[in-house]
């Protein structure tokens, strides 16, 4: 898991003219990670994947709406969507004055279980503009309860129109967990500004790598018992005598809530790994 494999690509004509790519052939090489790569939402708002609105009682105009853009760009908003596919979520998706007046109108993305999840990177592209470059803001949020609570991504505000692809390591910003939700919120309050929000191209990816051990497995012998309990003290107290102790095994395999750290979060993980929980 930790190795970084170095390549590069040669091409040799019958002349004997040799092409590298990068140009410097194997004194500048290209990089690679190694790990298993998942795709947990690749939405280009083509369909629907379960994605809701929820509108605040004083929003008067300009809810999120998922269509091609119908208007031509004269009040701010986007006329066409990022990526070509076609649709995207807008705010008051017609011709015409449909700006954001009051709210906030809100975006809510489905539940996503994280929970076996490492690495995880969110990346969404988002449209803003604001006549009055006043302090009206564009919200991307992270919720780990479902909604219950939210942890703030980015606040956009003061920003010149145009669709900006954005990406976030959502392990930053939350825990993963079994109730993993996203959302975009567009406000105007008060009422009086031009707002126009566009939301496009959401990809949720995992990059992690476990060599295949299980969770638990602190001294990789292949199994979850008694004989973990040590490494994993070790681990916890010692993450370098850890390493030096078992040079072979992925300390990781401590890690229960996916911070990439083994601390005293991870120790009821560890002890319903070896009830078998």
């Amino acid at each position: 898991c930790a190795a970084t494999p170095q390549y590069y690509f040669s091409a040799e004509s019958s002349g004997g003219t040799v092409i590298n790519l990068p140009e410097g052939g194997a004194a500048t090489p290209l990089l690679a990670g190694v790990g298993t790569f998942t795709v947990i939402l690749d939405d280009h708002f083509e369909s629907d994947l379960g994605w809701t609105v929820i509108n605040d009682p004083s929003l008067a105009d300009g809810a999120w709406q998922r269509g091609i853009p119908a208007g031509d760009g004269t009040r701010g908003d986007p006329d066409a969507d990022h990526d070509g596919s076609g649709q995207c979520y807008l705010t008051g998706n017609r011709a015409g004055n449909s700006d954001v007046d009051g709210g906030p109108t809100r975006l809510v993305s489905p539940t996503f279980d994280l929970s076996a999840m490492s690495n995880v990177t969110l990346r969404y592209a988002r449209w803003w503009h604001n006549d009055d470059l006043d302090s009206d803001p564009l919200d991307v949020e992270v919720s780990n309860n479902g909604g219950a609570t939210w942890a703030l991504i980015e606040r956009v505000v003061n920003v010149p129109p145009g669709w900006v692809e954005r990406a976030v390591r959502l392990n930053d910003y939350t825990s993963l967990t079994s109730a993993v939700v996203v959302r975009f919120s567009a406000l105007d309050q008060p009422n009086n500004s031009v707002d126009e929000a566009g939301v496009d191209a959401v990809r949720i990816t995992d990059f992690s790598c476990l060599d295949g051990t299980a969770a638990g497995d602190l001294n990789c012998d292949g199994a979850v018992n008694s004989a973990d309990i040590d490494p994993f003290v070790l681990a916890l107290l010692d993450a370098a005598a850890y390493a030096a102790s078992y040079p072979e095994c992925n300390i990781l395999a401590g890690d229960f809530t996916n911070d990439e750290v083994i601390d005293g979060t991870d120790i009821q993980g560890f002890v319903n790994a070896l009830l078998g929980w």
